[in-house]
């Protein structure tokens, strides 16, 4: 083989390599559901937080569990999405990372927040079973892999359904998640709406 021939074929085979290689664009939500583009772990590679289908949040107690629905007579909106399930339902890990910290949340429920090791992001698993990450072995400072059970859904003790309601921030801001002088969310500045990432999550998880 002439030198030529040796270089033209290198240079081809490196086009080739590159075209093949796989993306690591992630589509991140925003507080109007739309996508914004930032380096990462693609989006199918999250894990739905529940083992099994749901109604999402927009379908949850006919829209009252969806992201952005009044709050406090209309003072306020939603920060999250509810995924209304069952009393004791494990909650997993959507992707692994460090567990910044747990505290009592709403109504006798509390909560447990997690800084995803691949995306950045932040998640506030709320209106989760008192002690139920103690349980399950998960403290603050621990780390957590995608699909390993953290906590458990609560019983809310001022509403009958029980469900996980469930938060996302995009990590580039700092300081506590609640900010009551924050409105119309009253949340940290890099909240996002998680909406459609749940959806794409389940739709990968079960298939459907």
């Amino acid at each position: 083989m002439n030198l030529s021939f040796s270089i033209l074929f290198a240079s081809s085979s490196l086009v080739l390599a590159s075209s093949c290689a796989p993306k690591t664009t992630l589509k991140s939500g925003t507080l109007d559901g739309s996508s914004t583009e930032s380096t990462g772990d693609t989006s199918a590679e999250l894990l739905y937080p529940l083992g099994g289908w749901v109604d999402t949040c927009e379908e949850a107690g006919g829209g009252i569990g969806a992201f952005g629905s009044p709050r406090a007579g209309g003072s306020r909106k939603h920060a999250g999405c509810d995924l209304y399930s069952t009393v004791g339902r494990p909650i997993y890990a959507v992707e692994d990372g460090t567990v910044l910290e747990t505290y009592l949340f709403y109504c006798d429920t509390d909560a447990l927040v997690v800084k995803g090791k691949h995306t950045g992001r932040v998640i506030r698993y709320g209106e989760i079973r008192s002690g139920s990450p103690e349980k399950h072995g998960v403290s603050p400072g621990d780390t957590v892999k995608k699909g390993q059970v953290i906590a458990e859904i609560g019983k809310l003790s001022c509403y009958s359904q029980a469900m996980l309601h469930f938060e996302l921030y995009s990590g580039s801001a700092s300081g506590g998640l609640t900010v009551p002088d924050n409105p119309p969310y009253q949340r940290r500045s890099d909240l996002i709406n998680p909406t459609k990432d749940l959806k794409q999550w389940r739709a990968d998880r079960f298939h459907k």
